[in-house]
């Protein structure tokens, strides 16, 4: 557990705990998401299945750490009276560690501690550490760090992260549903921890020369934030082989729950495997399912596929889905994993919803838009949030 202090303009400085949450927390963290967005999903606004997450993940998480190695999958942060200020937590996937799910009750939105970092801040720091510990341990499975973070009201959460080193590898244009009124789907920036274990022994990457740019503004971001590590390169090939020449392997999510009110996005990874005996054609198959599964007459929905380019076939295939609709959305090196080794994703999206809004990044997913082709216009008299940051309608 840490105790900070935070203070506000006219008033005592407010003690903050950090400790693990328990499945007495449920009720408020669902209050609280419930509070914030128009919509969120899954356990989080369901508080009986929050309180069965909470109540075996931490726990399970822990059986073979050391306390002083403690991992929080969820935490929690409360006032010196015990009072409940906001959660955030680590949601793991193979070798993948987010930072995601982080929410601070209304009145204590902006908060500071008398260092001036804010609560989200302070929250955002202890899962980081946490995750960080994780990929230092060479004996732990989890090598990446990454956060997908809102860019709808708001770039106060992209400028936390920017702080902490994480670097811009794409732009998910209208990923979840509605969290603001007004501002149309959700948009979030992802963004990578630059001191990741980001380890590949195929150092090639297979792109047309239209896909350079989504490439090297990934690495160079990745590369212009690292303290700790040794910068990463590729080779980019623009030749490609058909890509009906490889065989494949896939892994789909698509969430079209709660029946009422449904959430309609799905994610898509597609991994080359001699091994397997799946073909372009079930590929395609398979996207198509998940699309159909989540689609409806507003076009309110969204599908992405994270490819696999460190194979020849790479550049034919991501062709072969943009000529489907799909738009570059970043790169993802080391993302995707393929057993022994781990390979780099190229990250396509497709949303059939042409309505634009007004929204808010850092400067530096900004000009990642920018350098990677991505469609915007610069709306006049727009404030921001921050100096280091700017409005854009997409």
């Amino acid at each position: 557990m840490s105790t900070k202090q935070a203070s506000e303009p006219g008033k005592e400085s407010l003690k903050t705990n950090t400790r693990d949450a328990d499945p007495a927390d449920a009720e408020k963290i669902v209050s609280a998401f419930v509070e914030e967005y128009v919509k969120y999903y899954g356990k989080y606004v369901d508080q009986n299945e929050l309180e069965e997450f909470i109540s075996g993940m931490n726990e399970d998480l822990n059986d073979d750490r050391k306390p002083e190695e403690k991992i929080r999958t969820v935490e929690a942060i409360e006032d010196g009276e015990g009072r409940f200020i906001g959660s955030g937590a680590i949601k793991f996937q193979d070798n993948l560690a987010e930072l995601g799910s982080t929410i601070i009750a209304g009145k204590y939105r902006g908060k500071k501690n008398s260092g001036g970092n804010g609560i989200y801040h302070e929250l955002f720091r202890d899962r980081h550490e946490d995750v960080k510990d994780m990929i230092e341990d060479d004996e732990d499975p989890v090598e990446l760090a990454y956060t997908q973070l809102l860019a709808d009201k708001s770039a106060a959460t992209q400028h936390t992260a920017d702080k902490h080193n994480y670097a811009v590898t794409g732009i998910y244009h209208k990923k979840f549903p509605v969290a603001y009124e007004g501002k149309g789907r959700a948009t979030v920036v992802d963004m990578l921890w630059a001191d990741s274990d980001i380890e590949n022994q195929q150092e090639e990457v297979y792109v047309s020369e239209e896909v350079e740019d989504v490439v090297q503004a990934a690495l160079e971001n990745i590369n212009n934030k690292k303290t700790e590590t040794e910068d990463i390169s590729r080779e980019i090939i623009n030749e490609s082989r058909t890509r009906g020449e490889s065989s494949y392997r896939m892994k789909s999510k698509a969430v079209d729950e709660p029946e009422d009110d449904p959430m309609n996005f799905a994610e898509i990874e597609v991994t080359v495997d001699v091994s397997s005996d799946y073909s372009w054609d079930d590929v395609m198959e398979e996207i198509e399912k998940a699309e159909k599964q989540i689609e409806n007459e507003e076009g309110d929905y969204w599908v992405g596929v994270s490819l696999d380019v460190n194979s020849p076939v790479g550049a034919d295939a991501a062709e072969a889905l943009q000529e489907q609709g799909f738009e570059y959305a970043g790169f993802n090196p080391g993302k995707l994993d393929a057993g022994e080794e781990n390979r780099d994703a190229l990250e396509l999206q497709y949303c059939p919803d042409d309505e634009t809004y007004v929204k808010q990044f850092v400067n530096e997913a900004a000009e990642f838009m920018e350098r990677t082709g991505m469609n915007f216009e610069n709306p006049e008299d727009v404030d921001t949030d921050y100096e280091k940051s700017e409005a854009l309608r997409i």
